[in-house]
């Protein structure tokens, strides 16, 4: 793929405004190494969860991920660094140091020196989850050879919608190389249980509604009990299932629940669930894929505190119906994608979320959101397991593993 006369023009001039800073570059690992570039953080998550993924099929498989602002990831696979540079010679200075393998850029935004110079040193790039916004500006209004010169470089496109599929055909992308694969998102792991368990308790719970409190935190306790109350003014005999794997809470939890008259037991009692049961309290996080399979309705559980830990999309794929509150932590884009599909509902208080649990705990209303749930969640997994498919077979086809 040669080079357009603005392109040519844009790498010949392109300064950095300050050098490229290296000194918190970690050495590069021995062995595949997997470069993704994102711009937004919205992506951030959904590219996590796409590395887990690879990683978990090939733990050979390293990753860097890069972006123009900072990334904290905990995996020990996955290397971050801010990159807001843009020269030819950065790009070389980062392309000697890192070796990637292959390339990834996910929306768009491209860096023209960075997409030349990955070219230039045989590097296999794939545009993913490509959108209308990644190709708006001077460079994709004004020059049009620009764009096409460098989507010519890519092995694959994948286009995120219908949309951004025209627009790129109308920016030259090769069209056997162009695919739509729908939205990359983040699609949480499937939580296990025991399969015996799961049929005994259901055995015992002899169709009562149960409504569960993921990852309870202190300042919720209260909140919950409330909550619970009301809702028992319209099924009396529903379970609130309490999950927590700090013991010394589980003890706070239990003293509140039954000082409020409600009946408690603990994971030690679980065989002694039964019609008196009010509450239940599971301090072993591993019984989370257990309860989420037999809840009804999940709360998730920091999100009216400013706690929020857990991803809602491992409730949603289990076929719970999902409340949060105000504050979703790191998972604005997952709690977003849950409400419009008609999945979750967002409450505001105490008070919304007691009228939420009477309202949605009845079987037809959280059937409904249950459907939508599973069906917003087995979307992403199919997204995700494709792209993970154009991935391996980039990597075999340029014999990079």
């Amino acid at each position: 793929m040669g080079r357009s006369l603005s392109l040519a023009a844009y790498l010949a001039f392109k300064r950095d405004p300050v050098p490229v800073d290296t000194s918190h570059w970690t050495k590069r690992q021995n062995g595949t190494l997997i470069w993704i570039h994102i711009h937004e953080k919205s992506s951030q998550n959904a590219v996590v969860d796409l590395a887990k993924r690879l990683h978990h099929d090939d733990d050979a498989l390293h990753f860097l991920i890069t972006a123009p602002f900072d990334v904290f990831i905990e995996e020990v696979f996955i290397e971050t660094t801010t990159l807001n540079v843009s020269s030819l010679k950065s790009a070389n200075l980062f392309f000697d140091h890192w070796m990637p393998n292959i390339a990834i850029w996910v929306t768009g935004h491209l860096k023209p020196a960075f997409v030349y110079a990955s070219g230039k040193r045989g590097i296999p790039q794939i545009l993913l989850d490509a959108t209308v916004d990644g190709f708006d500006g001077p460079a994709a209004n004004n020059f049009t050879n620009f764009q096409t010169s460098l989507l010519g470089r890519f092995a694959r496109v994948l286009a995120a919608n219908e949309d951004a599929m025209a627009k790129l055909r109308k920016l030259g992308a090769i069209e056997d190389r162009l695919s739509l694969s729908g939205e990359l998102n983040d699609s949480a792991p499937i939580l296990s249980c025991d399969e015996i368990e799961r049929d005994a308790l259901a055995d015992q719970l002899a169709g009562r509604s149960v409504w569960l409190v993921n990852s309870c935190v202190e300042q919720e306790i209260k909140m919950v009990i409330s909550a619970h109350k009301r809702g028992m003014r319209s099924a009396h005999r529903m379970l609130m299932v309490i999950v927590t794997d700090d013991h010394e809470l589980a003890e706070r939890v239990q003293i509140a629940t039954m000082n409020a008259g409600l009946e408690t037991l603990r994971t030690t009692d679980m065989k002694d669930i039964d019609a008196f049961t009010q509450v239940f309290i599971a301090d072993e996080p591993e019984d989370l894929g257990l309860w989420y399979r037999l809840a009804t309705l999940t709360f998730v559980g920091g999100t009216l505190s400013g706690q929020a830990l857990r991803n809602p999309f491992e409730a949603a794929a289990l076929g719970s119906a999902i409340l949060f509150g105000p504050d979703t932590g790191a998972f604005p884009q997952e709690f977003s994608r849950l409400e419009k599909a008609g999945a979750a509902k967002k409450i505001r208080n105490p008070v919304e979320l007691g009228q939420a649990v009477e309202r949605y705990i009845s079987p037809d209303k959280a059937a409904e959101m249950a459907h939508a749930a599973w069906d917003e969640s087995t979307k992403g997994a199919e997204t995700t397991d494709f792209v993970k498919e154009v991935v391996f077979e980039t990597l075999e086809t340029s014999e990079a593993l």
